[in-house]
Formats: C-alpha cells, sequence, structure tokens
C-alpha cells in the first residue's frame, strides 16, 4: 500500500509539473497516455487486483472437495465456494469501471501520415483505447464477474474485449479461452467447444499455452471424457496458480489414471501428491487411494503398512479409523495375505459401525 500512495504521489507530480500540456483523457499525447497509464496502474488498478486475490484464496479456503468422486480442477467450480469472493469481486468490480470511467482514452491522436506506412503506426492508430492499461483493466473486470460467479456478465465482458481489443491478438486469444471457462460454469457445454474449436492452435503463445491446456481438460472433464482430458491436463500441471491448485491436478490425474486401471501410474501420482505436501485432508485420501492402486511385488507393503499403523495413533484420525483399516485391507489382499486382510477390514467395519453410531 504504501508504494501504491508513493506511485499516486508521484503520478500527481507529473501531472502538476504537466498541466501545460495536459494529462486530460481528452488530449491524446505520448506524455498523457503515459501519465493515464500509469494513474490506472498504481492507484485503481492496483486496488481492484489486490481485492480478486483475497478472493481467490477466500474460495480456495472455502473449497471442501470430495474425494469419492474425480475433482473438479477448479474450486470456483464448486458449490461450496459460491459466495466466498462475492464482496472482494464486487470490490474488484468496482475499482475497474471507476478505471474505465476516469482513465479510458478513445479519442485519437493527431494523425502523422507520413507514419501511416509503418504498419506498427497503422496499427496503433487503427486501436479503439490508447490508454495502455485499459485492456488490463477490462481483463480484471472479467475475472472478477467470473470470480464473483456472475457468469453471464464475465462473458459478455470478455466479448467485449475480443470485439474492441483485436489489435492484439494475445489479448483476444486470453479473452476467448476465459469466455470459454465462463460458459462452462453456466454448463453451456456446446457454446465453450465452438470457442476453442475457433482457436488457431498454432498461434498460441508462450504465456496462453497453460490458459489454453487448462481451459480444454477443464471442459472435458465437465462433459465425462476424462481421457481425452488427460493430455491437456499433464500439460497444465506447471501453470498452476498456486500450490493447493497443483496439488489438485495432481491428484485428478492419479484419479484418472486410477479409472483407466492403470495403477502403476496412478501409484506414482499419488505418491507425488503426498511429497507435494498440500492441506491433510488432500494428503489423507492420497494415501487411502494409494492402497486401492497398490500391486503385490512391489516391496512397499511393510512401509505403506507401518505408515498407515501411525495414522491410526494420531488423534486428528479418530474419525477415519475406519478408512485406515480398509486401507490396510486392500495392502494385505493385495500381499495375499488373506487372514489380515479380513481382521483389518472387520476393524474398519466395527469402527464404521461407531461413526455411525456417535453421529445418530
Amino acid at each position: 500500500m504504501k508504494m501504491n500512495r508513493f506511485y499516486f504521489y508521484i503520478s500527481a507530480l507529473i501531472c502538476a509539473m504537466l498541466s501545460i500540456v495536459g494529462c486530460s483523457t481528452k488530449k491524446n499525447t505520448a506524455m498523457s497516455r503515459g501519465y493515464q497509464a500509469m494513474t490506472t496502474k498504481f492507484n485503481v488498478y492496483y486496488n481492484g487486483n489486490e481485492a480478486l486475490q483475497k478472493g481467490k484464496k477466500k474460495i480456495e479456503e472455502a473449497y471442501k472437495p470430495d474425494y469419492t468422486r474425480t475433482l473438479k480442477m477448479y474450486a470456483v467450480s464448486d458449490e461450496t465456494t459460491k459466495d466466498a469472493a462475492k464482496g472482494d469481486a464486487s470490490r474488484a468490480s468496482e475499482k475497474c469501471e471507476k478505471a474505465i470511467k476516469l482513465h479510458s482514452m478513445r479519442k485519437k491522436p493527431v494523425k502523422n501520415v507520413k507514419k501511416m506506412k509503418d504498419p506498427k503506426y497503422a496499427t496503433f492508430y487503427a486501436q479503439e483505447e490508447f490508454n495502455p492499461m485499459m485492456d488490463d483493466v477490462w481483463m480484471l473486470l472479467g475475472k472478477s464477474k467470473y470470480y464473483g460467479n456472475d457468469y453471464l456478465a464475465a462473458s459478455a465482458t470478455f466479448t467485449y474485449v475480443q470485439n474492441h481489443f483485436q489489435t492484439n491478438e494475445n489479448l483476444v486469444t486470453q479473452a476467448s479461452l476465459w469466455k470459454a471457462k465462463s460458459l462452462k460454469e453456466m454448463n453451456w457445454i456446446y457454446e465453450a467447444e465452438e470457442i476453442l474449436n475457433n482457436i488457431d492452435e498454432d498461434k498460441i503463445t508462450y504465456n496462453v499455452e497453460g490458459l489454453y491446456n487448462s481451459t480444454i481438460a477443464d471442459i472435458k472433464l465437465a462433459q465425462g471424457y476424462e481421457d481425452d482430458a488427460l493430455p491437456y491436463l499433464l500439460k497444465s500441471i506447471k501453470s498452476a496458480e498456486n500450490r493447493s491448485e497443483r496439488a489438485r491436478f495432481l491428484f485428478i490425474i492419479a484419479q484418472i489414471y486410477q479409472n483407466q486401471g492403470k495403477n502403476k501410474e496412478a501409484y506414482a501420482y499419488y505418491d507425488t501428491v503426498i511429497r507435494k505436501s498440500p492441506n491433510y485432508e488432500m494428503e489423507f485420501n492420497a494415501r487411502i487411494r494409494q492402497t486401492e492402486v497398490y500391486t503385490s511385488g512391489s516391496g512397499e507393503a511393510k512401509n505403506v503398512i507401518h505408515k498407515l499403523e501411525k495414522l491410526t495413533k494420531d488423534e486428528k484420525n479418530k474419525d477415519y479409523l475406519d478408512q485406515i483399516y480398509y486401507a490396510m485391507g486392500n495392502i494385505y489382499l493385495a500381499d495375499h495375505d488373506t487372514l489380515k486382510a479380513i481382521e483389518a477390514y472387520e476393524k474398519g467395519g466395527k469402527e464404521s459401525l461407531k461413526s455411525t453410531n456417535a453421529r445418530n
């Protein structure tokens, strides 16, 4: 915040010093464009982005995954998070709307006829918006609507970016992908697929690649096409925004491999999830799932059983003992120790009854 105020004061000082040439949005000069961009970035946009980041963090904290099903790629897609970021997203939207109202520069500069043969200058002159920060503002506005669960407004905002920033192909691609994400959240899958089909994969740049792969994976998973989603999901790991999102992608990959019957691959990815140290609930479920894909002869049985026994002694697992004994049974059964497997399953059954009676 101190840095934000510093830049605000500097920009105000510069504007005062340059009042002779003017910093108004009604005058389009290199100086006025620079001033409007700086004021937008370090005042309005900064505060809006900070609000949205707080909202996104709240969404992650509110997410309660259902580990009995294939997880959702994004916490925002789950019912448990629907209102988590509403206030922060609304504040971010307000900041963006303020920036657009006060700092948008749509008046064209004085045309330099001699430069019109220069493709770069011609492209510059053809654009509709001359505040260099305004494309970021419009994208932030769309994302604020998205994380605030107003997907129709988000879609309309990204459509605006597509239509009014056409000189920036990379930005148009980003807006298209975010529009597809918004439509997917409304379950308008056909329309979302149409957008993806119209994107030229050969024109996907490095900084859009992660968004492109993750958007396709998300939409394929929403349709139940796990096999089709897998290659895109594998490419999405490196583009995950944070640790919890990356761990979730890895967990989904392990689930897909498990559903495909590729137990070795599934076991390895569950192991990666555990080593990435996500929240305890995910780590616990990864350990349980590992026992479902464990194959005999790996030499890991004693080590896995030892870790599971340690879990039974941890007070925070008292409500999950039935799952832990179930997991032990899986390991014993895979190693053809039928008696110990039955014993573990029976213990799990008793613990399950205890939990049921306690709840009733």
